[in-house]
């Protein structure tokens, strides 16, 4: 195969950019992220005030779910000039799709399992039966409950993964190795679910961990969306089934 000038010229400025976005990625600083998740707990604290609105505990989920990832991703932007869908690596692929689902529903499976043998040992999650009973309270109320609360679980999974894979995890890496940005972006992952019997907490920090090994291994953030969003909404559609008493 032959090139022309042209075409060697497209190629050489293409790697060209290509390289100069590596060089920013590289600049982000793991601190400045952890510094804007702090922003974040302000931001929610704030946003209380929806709760006195019809369909607040919705609707406030809704908007602490966004935030989570919105607010670091915006202060990443602004302050080191990088392109999010490439930073993030988020392609959309039917494999990945398929690849997010499998995943989602071994992590539900994973998820049931690991709580219930902790159940036996430290005895049941009070954090974990006030989210049933905060979930059964929002769906309980009519289809537009329902409906907003499947929303603040779908954004679960896309803005928690920008927030502590595409950005904390990415950002530790890059400035130290895989393995600490796994550690410290699972552990404030799971602390972001606080239990006080450290049940929530265990569980949602083995979903960090695993998450992050997914990617790390397809370096794609769509798979872990999808599969958190699976998770999350899967979780959703049992819960519902119970109230029906299905």
């Amino acid at each position: 195969m032959s090139y022309t000038e042209t075409d060697l010229d497209k190629i050489f400025n293409e790697k060209e950019e290509e390289t100069k976005e590596e060089d920013k990625e590289s600049l982000v600083s793991p601190w400045i992220v952890l510094l804007s998740l702090g922003f974040v707990i302000l931001a929610m604290a704030l946003g209380t005030i929806l709760m006195l609105l019809p369909y607040g505990m919705q609707l406030y989920g809704i908007y602490g779910e966004v935030i989570i990832g919105l607010i670091p991703l915006i202060i990443v932007m602004k302050k080191y000039k990088i392109n999010p869908v490439q930073y993030l690596r988020l392609t959309v692929t039917g494999k990945f799709l398929v690849l997010g689902l499998v995943f989602g529903f071994a992590l539900f499976i994973t998820g049931v399992t690991l709580a219930n043998l902790l159940y036996q040992f430290l005895g049941p999650s009070k954090a974990l039966e006030d989210v049933n009973k905060n979930i059964i309270e929002m769906i309980s109320v009519d289809y537009i409950g329902l409906t907003l609360t499947a929303i603040s679980m779908l954004m679960a999974g896309i803005f928690e993964e920008v927030a502590f894979r595409g950005l904390l995890l990415k950002a530790f890496e890059k400035r130290y190795n895989f393995a600490v940005g796994l550690i410290v972006s699972s552990l404030i992952f799971g602390l972001f679910h606080f239990d006080p019997q450290y049940i929530y907490i265990f569980v949602t920090f083995i979903y960090g961990v695993i998450l992050g090994l997914i990617y790390h291994k397809y370096n794609n953030l769509t798979i872990p969306i999808v599969a958190h969003a699976f998770l999350d909404l899967f979780s959703l559609f049992i819960v519902y089934l119970s109230i029906l008493g299905i």
